[in-house]
């Protein structure tokens, strides 16, 4: 699989992850990740560089089915709630990656997910088109 990922290597005004931690939770994530384990070594130092920190309330929506996307998420803290049509598919915790889909395939969002524990906090890549 190759994915284009230039868009990246641009100077973003964003606090990237600095802490080792949060880092290798960020590329654990991308290489357990069904579509995205296949990257390069080089393309996921690429993401992980450019990801960074934000703090989501309880029950607010991360992303909202059919929606456009152009980010990728991987959970740092606390617990989050997938649906579908209003149904609820299940939870996702500490060190999964979603939000992958709209960036692989330019596709609006499959699936609705939203924060279930109040210390939920994400970290975030913002993809540029």
């Amino acid at each position: 699989m190759q994915l284009h990922l230039s868009f990246l290597s641009l100077s973003l005004p964003l606090p990237p992850t600095d802490s080792f931690r949060s880092r290798n939770l960020i590329r654990e994530a991308i290489e357990n990740n069904d579509f995205l384990r296949h990257l390069g070594q080089v393309q996921i130092e690429e993401i992980v560089c450019c990801m960074y920190k934000k703090s989501i309330p309880q029950g607010s929506y991360i992303i909202r089915e059919g929606q456009s996307g152009d980010a990728l998420y991987v959970v740092a803290e606390g617990v989050l709630e997938v649906s579908k049509q209003n149904q609820l598919l299940g939870r996702m915790d500490v060190g999964r990656a979603f939000g992958e889909l709209a960036l692989l395939y330019n596709c609006n969002r499959t699936a609705s997910v939203r924060g279930k524990s109040s210390s939920f906090r994400s970290h975030l890549v913002v993809g540029l088109p």
